[in-house]
């Protein structure tokens, strides 16, 4: 009876660690098979900056924590209008078209005349989209 309780015990063992190594290896196997794995490592670590930065806690559900990844502060933009080149004519119709309205919109408010909605930066990578978005978002 005592060797019989005794092999109970240890096939309880050996099972209750196969089912330990079996829970830990298919944790494994899901976390390193998540296609979106490391966006959601970069996210939590945004979402710790941004915590510490503002001081406050966030409550973010998932797709808002993959879109606080791409969140830019306009005081951490290093980029100044001056650093453009080449690119004046399109600078000066910008200003017009979505920094003036934003500033005076009493100007631009009228039934014949309205602001932009949006603009649309397109061409090939490199020729300075970005950078002309963050130095006109930082204008605003």
């Amino acid at each position: 009876m005592e060797s019989r309780r005794r092999s109970l015990w240890q096939e309880l063992l050996v099972q209750a660690i196969a089912l330990g190594g079996l829970a830990l290896s298919m944790r494994m196997a899901m976390k390193y098979l998540d296609p979106y794995r490391e966006q959601r490592d970069q996210a939590s670590k945004r979402i710790k900056f941004l915590r510490k930065m503002l001081g406050k806690q966030l409550d973010l559900n998932e797709y808002e924590q993959l879109l606080a990844v791409n969140v830019v502060n306009p005081a951490h933009i290093d980029e100044s209008i001056d650093d453009i080149s080449g690119l004046d004519d399109l600078i000066q119709e910008l200003e017009m078209k979505v920094l003036m309205p934003m500033v005076e919109p009493e100007l631009f408010c009228t039934t014949l005349f309205k602001p932009a909605r949006g603009v649309l930066l397109y061409g090939p990578p490199g020729t300075g989209k970005t950078m002309l978005a963050k130095v006109t978002w930082q204008g605003c």
